[in-house]
């Protein structure tokens, strides 16, 4: 996996740099959502419910067991994300349930939400990596990630 950044400002770019910088080449990993509409909501929930019923992704069966899936990012309307591990996953006969590891702390549906992305645990797969400058203020460049088990 990989992540292209293209900076349009100074300011964008020096952040860019230093966020690099705070990464110490492969040394500090973190977390890296998927930023796609990964799962979606199957039934509205309550404010202290920590299983969610998500429309049928067949997760239970192909993703449950790999770290890389165990860890969700909720994109909410009003701006906000909320972060939470994926504790348990079992298949109904109409959706899946996965339980999370603490409630999202209001009630809500799909609409609450612009998007539920998987989040990965990841590091830089190189200590160095090239920048190319377009000019001062844009520069351009691809990191490669790799994944790492949260949990080892």
């Amino acid at each position: 996996r990989a992540i292209r950044t293209l900076t349009r400002t100074r300011l964008e770019a020096w952040e860019y740099r230093r966020w690099l910088q705070r990464r110490e080449g492969r040394y500090r990993p973190f977390w890296t959502p998927t930023f796609t509409r990964d799962v979606e909501l199957a039934q509205p929930f309550g404010a202290s419910e920590t299983p969610l019923h998500i429309v049928n992704i067949d997760y239970s069966n192909l993703l449950y067991g790999n770290p890389q899936f165990r860890h969700l990012a909720f994109f909410r309307t009003n701006g906000t994300v909320l972060y939470r591990k994926i504790t348990a996953a079992a298949v109904t006969d109409t959706d899946e349930i996965i339980s999370l590891d603490a409630s999202l702390g209001f009630d809500g549906n799909m609409g609450s939400f612009e998007m539920i992305s998987f989040m990965a645990l990841n590091r830089l797969a190189a200590d160095r990596l090239e920048i190319a400058w377009e000019d001062p203020d844009i520069l351009n460049s691809e990191i490669g990630l790799m994944g790492i088990d949260d949990e080892s």
